[in-house]
């Protein structure tokens, strides 16, 4: 999964008709996860190694030749999408795992944006999630579960799916 990030300082400047794509951006905020075709990938990779050239070269308009062509990427992934939505491919249900899965760390941010700021916090969310994901749905043991999640032993994988449920793995298993 890609995720892209940009300051408020490098958007300010950029150029784009915002009542034109309102109604678009409204509408990518309702269907946030849309699959790209292998083709529509490598145009978009090619605009990130070019805006990785302008960030490491020189240039003279360094900040406005990113502006432009985020705001030209902004377009173009814009058409990927409402071209998937107007197709039908795209209908906003999200029903695989990683559609799943950011949906609820949306939910998180959503319900302690307010009080908790640490990425840690959603991490440790996260990892709860997933391990209450992996006891229900597979038939993996917990101390495979354990070495999935990067716990160091079984024994702590328990201690700390304990801290965050309130029962042991075992336990969440058969309720």
């Amino acid at each position: 999964m890609t995720i892209l990030a940009v300051s408020p300082q490098l958007m300010t400047p950029w150029r784009s008709d915002l009542n034109r794509i309102f109604i678009d951006a409204i509408t990518v905020l309702r269907n946030p996860i849309i699959e790209l075709l292998p083709e529509e990938v490598d145009l978009a990779s090619s605009y990130f190694a070019l805006a990785d050239k302008i960030v490491g070269g020189k240039p003279t308009y360094k900040m406005d030749g990113i502006g432009y062509l985020m705001t030209s990427f902004f377009y173009l992934v814009g058409g990927f999408i409402k071209k998937r939505l107007s197709d039908g491919t795209g209908n906003g249900t999200v029903n695989t795992r990683h559609g799943m899965m950011f949906n609820s760390f949306l939910e998180l941010v959503e319900k302690h944006h307010t009080k908790e700021r640490m990425v840690s916090f959603y991490a440790d969310k996260h990892v709860a999630l997933e391990a209450q994901h992996l006891l229900r749905h597979t038939d993996l043991t917990v101390k495979e579960i354990a070495a999935r999640l990067n716990f160091t032993n079984q024994s702590f994988c328990h201690k700390y799916f304990k801290s965050h449920t309130g029962m042991t793995p075992n336990e969440y298993r058969m309720k």
